[in-house]
């Protein structure tokens, strides 16, 4: 995630020499232009946010189990727990669903400066000098952190602090490990093969597999800009973006999709396409609009299970509407659909953009409690459970520290006794953690990016 020194001002966009750009969930604070909004700091708070749902939604996994109850929606084979109820599983189990507003961000974030150096009348070659700058930190941007976490989670794996349990396949020594590890980030990084839990895993730190999309995202975003930005106007470019948007949504990859919407919604911000649609309705209409908007965003974002009717019954929607591409997980188009409603509701909302402005340190810190969350859950939380007096597999060799403060785990699933114990002592931690790595590793991939991109730009003569 960005650190302050990077933040976007849309005052510098007529410099060819690129701000940095946010990476995972990202967020730039830059000027809205004819909006009575100073900043964009609040979409840190939204995206710091986001990073909190999915760091829940993996420990809630371990701790109750991949296949647990409240990863299926409320009444599904007869399983009824409140965190199943619609708006609150969103922050037990939404995962998924938190990803998908990190690729409408990205998308929003990537092009708004361009479309703002077009509506400042900027020229074509400092526009595609403004995307090269972009194009060659990206990648620095996106890859350095997550190399570094995972070298130094393959180093600890030959520790006395490795983690307990049979479930990681460790290597006869330090050197094959790192080998192992090379190798399987060289997988990882290959843009070209699928990646996710269940088909390309990075094995040394499992959510980086999200980073090959949003390269990939990346770089068709910056693509459509450098090719459509400065040759069309305001109205083709969002029928190009629209195109766009079809043919991901068909054919294309479901990641590109939310990208294409951040995109659209980026060109709708800066042109301010929609206030004479909003500026004709009345006060109460407005509020009704936007303030449903929201209230829609986050109910599709917590769409976290089969919409099949006899398993189903009471959410009722038929999936014949998504396209093929999306039927392997039909609720990947409900939380797109999701992402876009809320990013649009927070640009709009100032109750909403005061919330997330409380969150901006989380923003901060996101991409480094995305990268270690998982991590610590190996070397800390499985200890830390034990220690609670969770139930310790027959096949698990004991430790001395085993059932120290044994604290009955009761309760509805999700709020459980033994979990929220568990995380009174594992969230202070990972987010003390996630400070210190921000500012050795990932305010380091800042300084770095700047350097490489400048070198470069140097060389070319531009």
């Amino acid at each position: 995630m960005e650190p302050k020194d990077s933040q976007y001002d849309a005052k510098r966009s007529s410099n060819a020499s690129a701000p940095e750009r946010p990476l995972l969930p990202l967020s730039n604070r830059e000027t809205a232009a004819e909006k009575n909004v100073n900043s964009l700091a609040f979409l840190d708070g939204l995206r710091g946010i986001a990073a909190l749902i999915v760091y829940f939604h993996h420990h809630n996994t371990d701790f109750y189990g991949m296949d647990c109850d409240i990863m299926h929606p409320y009444g599904y084979e007869g399983r009824y727990h409140i965190a199943q109820w619609k708006f609150i599983q969103l922050f037990v189990a939404g995962g998924t669903a938190a990803v998908m507003v990190f690729f409408v961000l990205s998308g929003y974030v990537l092009s708004r400066g361009t479309f703002q150096m077009l509506q400042n009348g900027k020229s074509t070659s400092s526009i595609h000098q403004y995307l090269l700058n972009a194009s060659l930190r990206r990648p620095i941007r996106l890859w350095l952190p997550p190399i570094l976490v995972s070298l130094v989670v393959a180093l600890a794996f030959h520790t006395p602090l490795r983690p307990v349990g049979a479930f990681i396949d460790y290597r006869r020594n330090v050197f094959l490990e790192v080998w192992t590890w090379f190798i399987n980030l060289l997988e990882t990084v290959n843009p070209f093969t699928g990646h996710g839990p269940f088909l390309q895993a990075f094995m040394y730190d499992p959510p980086v597999w999200t980073m090959a999309y949003e390269l990939n995202g990346s770089v068709v975003v910056y693509a459509l800009l450098a090719i459509c930005g400065p040759y069309l106007s305001i109205r083709h470019r969002m029928i190009a973006l629209a195109v766009s948007l079809v043919i991901s949504f068909e054919y294309g990859h479901f990641s590109l999709v939310p990208f294409m919407l951040g995109m659209m919604l980026a060109q709708m911000d800066v042109e301010s396409l929609d206030k004479p649609y909003i500026d004709r309705m009345s006060e109460r209409t407005r509020s009704l609009f936007l303030n449903g908007m929201f209230v829609v965003g986050w109910y599709l974002l917590s769409d976290l299970g089969p919409i099949d009717k006899k398993t189903n019954p009471w959410f009722g929607i038929s999936p014949s509407w998504i396209p093929f591409y999306f039927y392997h997980n039909p609720n990947f188009a409900t939380n797109i659909v999701g992402a876009f409603c809320m990013v649009y509701a927070a640009l709009r909302l100032s109750w909403l953009q005061d919330l997330f402005n409380r969150a901006q340190w989380l923003g901060r810190v996101s991409f480094a409690l995305y990268l270690i969350h998982i991590p610590m859950i190996w070397f800390l939380a499985f200890r830390v459970r034990r220690f609670l007096g969770y139930p310790i597999p027959d096949n698990e060799k004991p430790r001395f520290y085993d059932n120290l403060l044994p604290i009955p785990d009761v309760g509805p699933m999700g709020f459980t006794t033994g979990l929220i114990a568990m995380q009174l002592i594992c969230l202070p931690l990972n987010l003390a953690l996630s400070e210190v790595v921000t500012r050795w590793i990932d305010e380091t991939s800042v300084t770095v990016s700047k350097r490489f991109a400048a070198r470069v730009m140097a060389k070319l003569h531009l």
